[in-house]
Order: structure tokens, then sequence, then C-alpha cells
């Protein structure tokens, strides 16, 4: 099944308003002075399984994130939204001799924990939740010039860490690596590598 802009623009704003909420409780039972959020945008790579999307197995990546952090809390709550694609413009396999051109995409939308394991204006961190995984995959023959699509989506897990530098008093930049896990039929998540850079606040 694929989904529509206004579907993932839906699931986009329950992230959104899931994170609020939380401010919101937070606000319900006490000070929220030190209160801390961050909004940020990532630029990277999704890696996905060879032998179920090559030649399109490897996918530029943009996404944007949000955390949020009580005062006391052990961890801080993050949620994501994720988009991968390859062009198959670019993306010409040659299979049983037949020459194709793919293209390929996926979204995450995942929510979960992040831990900081160090201290200090630069901070190593480990984080890890749950996602729901959309994803299409499209193939043409280029001497038909026939095409065959599928597409699927599933639940699943996430981990990663990565290391958070502020650069300044409100703006941190850092890198991260995380593994996806779902199967749709077929794998659909992946290895992510990339980099960010997050705007804090306190809400």
């Amino acid at each position: 099944m694929r989904y529509s802009v206004s579907t993932l623009t839906k699931y986009a704003s329950a992230m959104v308003l899931t994170l609020l909420w939380g401010s919101s409780l937070a606000a319900a039972v006490g000070n929220t002075a030190g209160n801390a959020a961050s909004i940020s945008l990532f630029y990277g790579h999704k890696y996905l399984n060879q032998s179920d999307w090559e030649p399109v197995e490897s996918q530029s990546e943009f996404g944007v994130g949000a955390t949020f952090q009580q005062p006391g809390m052990p961890f801080i709550w993050v949620g994501d939204l994720l988009r991968s694609s390859s062009n198959g413009s670019t993306a010409n396999y040659q299979l049983s001799g037949v020459p194709l051109k793919a293209s390929g995409e996926t979204t995450e939308l995942s929510v979960g924990a992040r831990k900081d394991l160090t201290e200090g204006s630069t901070k190593v961190f480990g984080q890890g939740g749950v996602l729901y995984i959309s994803a299409k995959q499209k193939a043409t023959n280029l001497l038909t010039n026939i095409s065959d699509s599928d597409s699927g989506s599933a639940l699943g897990l996430w981990l990663g860490g990565g290391l958070d530098a502020m650069i300044t008093p409100v703006i941190s930049v850092g890198g991260l690596i995380r593994i996806s896990s779902a199967d749709a039929g077929t794998a659909i998540g992946g290895i992510h590598f990339g980099l960010y850079a997050a705007f804090h606040f306190q809400p």
C-alpha cells in the first residue's frame, strides 16, 4: 500500500502533537522551568538489503526530528520522520540480459528514547524505540517500457547512537548511525548514516 503525502503529514503531525502533549503534561504537574526541547534537520544515507533492493539499495535520506526532556527525567523523548529514495534515472541495471531502470523509496516514522552517555558540551548518546515504515519499489524494462511495482508497510524497531556537539548556546551539530528493522515481505529497514543540525529551546 502506498501512502499519500496527506497521510504522511498526519503521521508527522501526530509525532509533533505527542511531544507537545508531553510538554503540556509537564506544565500541568509542575513548574516547566528547565524543560528542554529541540528540532533538527537530518541528511544522510540509508543502506537496504542488497538482495531485496539492488540496484537501489543505497538511498539518499532527508529527515526532521524533535526531542523533549523534563528536568529529572533519566532520558530524552525523541521523534523522527525520515524519507529515503534512489533516483531511477541514474539506477540502470542489467539483469539476465534485460536492461532495467529501477527506483525505490522508504519513509520511517519513529518514536523512542535517547540517553546521554557522557556530559559536557559534546555528548555521546544511545537511542532506540519503535517505528512505522512504508516502502515502494519500481522497475521498468527499457526494451518494452513495461513497469512492475511493489509496495508495503510494517511496524518495527530501531536502535542507534551518535555524537552531539553544541556550537552555540542554542545550536548543535552531530552525526549518528542507526539500524532500523521491519519486514513487509521484503526487508524495508536498513542501516542509516548521517549528519544533523539542531535548534535547542525551552518550551
